[in-house]
């Protein structure tokens, strides 16, 4: 009865990786990635209440020390700046995909660079990084950092890049405020009856099939609206071919894996916080 009971238990785990492998299209890169990063979230935030973070006050920033690089950031806790201010690495487990599919001649281009929190480790790994971030203080705290590290083959952008025209957006919320400030940045886009509402900011749009870019893109990092990316960028991607790292919630109807796949990718995810990683074939 035990040994039954045992090829039963045997039989039961398998089925239920087999289907996590086929609902979630889950794998050892998945959750380890997970694994570890939730650690490092865990320990972050029990660090907070007893320990205080190594910065010092900037202006209206406060400058934070990581192992590699300084961050200025805005003082207010948020989920992203609390383990940055006690020195652990924001999402590090990219990292190794940075590293793995680096090129001392190729571009990398990351569309929703925020502040820079991986703008600056792609630096180490590409010769050129061309870094998008639309919101006026995200950008603002994007060139702090950059230039406080000394990075030198980093082109920031002040725009969103999926087709040539200006668009206009404003803070979802008048309690969401707070968020918009701090790194969450929900904003909406708004008819241009807003256009002097203090809320509301101008937006350039520039496509990447539009630029002319000298080298060839070897990697794509897109962090935000990968499909309306991905309307401006096709061209560019069906020539160079770049590995492709996104962000994508809804994978049982994802128009963005449909759409890769049509453009001959294989997808791979590598956590589950909804990082998935495209090659092409």
């Amino acid at each position: 009865m035990y040994k039954h009971t045992t090829i039963n238990f045997i039989f039961f785990v398998l089925i239920i990786i087999l289907l996590a492998k086929k609902v979630f299209l889950l794998n050892m890169d998945t959750l380890y990635n997970t694994f570890q990063f939730s650690i490092i979230l865990a320990k972050s935030y029990i660090s907070s209440i007893c320990k205080s973070p190594v910065c010092k006050e900037v202006d209206n920033y406060i400058l934070c020390k990581g192992r590699e690089f300084q961050f200025f950031m805005n003082p207010l806790d948020s989920l992203i700046t609390t383990p940055v201010k006690l020195g652990y690495e924001w999402e590090g487990y990219l990292h190794q995909y940075f590293s793995k599919h680096k090129s001392d001649k190729g571009i990398a281009i990351e569309f929703g660079a925020n502040i820079g929190l991986h703008t600056v480790y792609l630096s180490k790994y590409f010769k050129e990084i061309y870094a998008y971030e639309p919101q006026k203080e995200m950008f603002k705290q994007l060139k702090l950092n950059i230039e406080v590290n000394s990075i030198k083959n980093v082109k920031i952008f002040n725009a969103n890049p999926s087709s040539d025209k200006e668009i206009l957006f404003c803070k979802s919320d008048k309690k969401k405020i707070e968020k918009f400030d701090n790194l969450i940045g929900e904003i909406k886009v708004a008819n241009q009856n807003n256009l002097n509402n203090k809320d509301c900011q101008k937006i350039i749009i520039k496509k990447i099939d539009s630029l002319k870019l000298k080298r060839k893109v070897s990697f794509i990092k897109v962090d935000y609206e990968f499909e309306k990316v991905l309307e401006g960028a096709r061209k560019t991607i069906k020539k160079d071919k770049p590995v492709i790292l996104f962000k994508e919630d809804d994978y049982t109807n994802s128009q963005i894996i449909k759409q890769l796949k049509e453009l001959n990718y294989s997808i791979q995810r590598i956590s589950l916080f909804n990082d998935w990683i495209a090659y092409s074939n």
